[in-house]
């Protein structure tokens, strides 16, 4: 473990990230929002290239790679469902 009883384990295909592991506090986990962030790069599927390299090197510098490679807006058009998003308005409307 490092960085105060906190660890992690990334899982590659290549230089696209497809899994990983976090493990440390509930609270200090929870608290970096990490989890989220892997999530997203798993699901956006996207190479990292260089960044790649950042993360083997120093595996807690997820955000910095989450929002380098621009991952929100590559997740923004589309549902967990691989569906495209719609407008919340409209969405409400029928409720």
């Amino acid at each position: 473990m490092q960085n105060g009883g906190s660890g992690r384990r990334y899982v590659w295909d290549g230089d696209r990230l497809v899994g990983g592991v976090i493990v440390g506090p509930a609270r200090q986990v929870a608290g970096e929002n990490d989890m989220g962030l892997l999530k997203g790069l798993v699901q956006a599927g996207q190479p990292l290239g260089p960044w790649k390299q950042l993360l083997v090197e120093r595996p807690f510098e997820l955000k910095k790679v989450y929002l380098a490679t621009h991952t929100v807006a590559r997740l923004l058009p589309q549902t967990l469902l691989g569906q495209p998003s719609q407008p919340l308005e409209p969405a409400l409307i029928g409720v």
